[in-house]
């Protein structure tokens, strides 16, 4: 549902989600199972729960070495490579994150990280800068140039 509304200019501003944006995932919500009764500082507490999740989830990805596999949804990387790593980031070694691509997607430019911070870089590039580590046969290579829609025969990876 979010992916659905940050695409419309009432429900998302500059700086985040408007207040008409945040109400009306919240009637959404609580429109479907009887009885839901989400609030909206519910709301916003989750979204700030997935976008720390996605910023360690990305601070991994980021790393040299490390990739991402989308179809299990996990940080890939050699064994070694996993030890380099803080505690709170190695949990993520085997746990899958199912929002990364849509989260990625949703705030792509649009979350800080650090002053003065700006995007130079294509999204699609770079999530999937770090995969080269990886062995190349035929089933995966296909799989993630599926994920990052370039299966056409003049795409290739870097």
């Amino acid at each position: 549902m979010m992916k659905e509304y940050s695409d419309v200019g009432k429900y998302r501003g500059q700086n985040g989600w408007t207040k008409e944006g945040w109400q009306a995932m919240k009637d959404r919500l609580n429109a479907r199972p009887p009885g839901a009764n989400f609030t909206v500082q519910q709301l916003k507490d989750r979204e700030q729960r997935l976008k720390k999740e996605l910023n360690v989830v990305k601070s991994i990805v980021d790393k040299s070495g490390f990739g991402w596999d989308p179809k299990n949804k996990v940080p890939t990387a050699l064994d070694e490579k996993w030890e380099e790593l803080s505690s709170e980031q190695r949990k993520w070694r085997h746990k899958p994150f199912p929002y990364y691509d849509v989260l990625y997607e949703i705030h792509e430019g649009k979350m800080a990280e650090g002053k003065h911070w700006k995007r130079t870089t294509n999204g699609t590039e770079e999530r999937y800068k770090n995969m080269s580590h990886l062995p190349e046969n035929g089933s995966y290579t296909d799989d993630v140039m599926r994920a990052a829609s370039m299966d056409s025969p003049e795409a290739t990876l870097s």
